[in-house]
Formats: C-alpha cells, sequence, structure tokens
C-alpha cells in the first residue's frame, strides 16, 4: 500500500479536478477539503471522494466554475447560492460572513 504526504495528496486531487474541468477556486477548496479528511482520519470524505467528483465534473451535472455569492438576508440569516458547483467553495466564502453575523446577533452576557 502506497503512503501519500497530505501536499501530494492536495496536489492529486487539485490536478484531477483541474483537468476534470473545475477552475482554481472550485479545485482549491475541493482539495483542501479532501485534504483535510485524510489528515484527520476521515477517508470516507478523502481521496475516496474523488472519482464521483470527477464524473460530476465531466458529466455536466456539477458547474465546475460555479461562482458562489453569499447573500446576507437578515442580520441573523444568511444564504448562499451555490451556482451548481461543490459545497466547498460556498462554505469557504460563506463562513466570514456567517461568523461576522453571529457576532451582530449574539445576545448579551
Amino acid at each position: 500500500m502506497a503512503s501519500l504526504t497530505l501536499d501530494e495528496i492536495y496536489q492529486l486531487a487539485y490536478q484531477s479536478l483541474c483537468q476534470a474541468g473545475a477552475d482554481d477556486a472550485n479545485a482549491s477548496a475541493v482539495a483542501t477539503t479532501v485534504t483535510h479528511a485524510e489528515r484527520d482520519g476521515s477517508a470516507s470524505h478523502g481521496l475516496f471522494r474523488i472519482p464521483g467528483y470527477l464524473k460530476s465534473l465531466l458529466s455536466g451535472k456539477v458547474n465546475g466554475k460555479a461562482d458562489p455569492q453569499p447573500e446576507q438576508v437578515t442580520p441573523a440569516i444568511l444564504r448562499c447560492h451555490g451556482d451548481h458547483g461543490y459545497a466547498p467553495l460556498a462554505l469557504q466564502r460563506s463562513v466570514p460572513a456567517l461568523a461576522e453575523a453571529a457576532k451582530l446577533t449574539a445576545l448579551p452576557p
């Protein structure tokens, strides 16, 4: 059984996704998620997922150039249209706004 470093896992995932049609932002977000899953021992969300990601890109079911846009609906509600892409980029773009919303709507101590 071959062992890969975390950098090799990232590069394998990133390059595979790019070759299948993902742009830099989407490939990087997914490759980072896959790498972190492998690092954390969650193999079911690591490299194991790459063939499925590639199939969905190549079939056109997923937009590999998705441009997710977070939108503040109310001070406490955030929504993000994922543009038919993978969740990691939408989450990456939404977390800062979500953290800010949490600060603004937190109850005083």
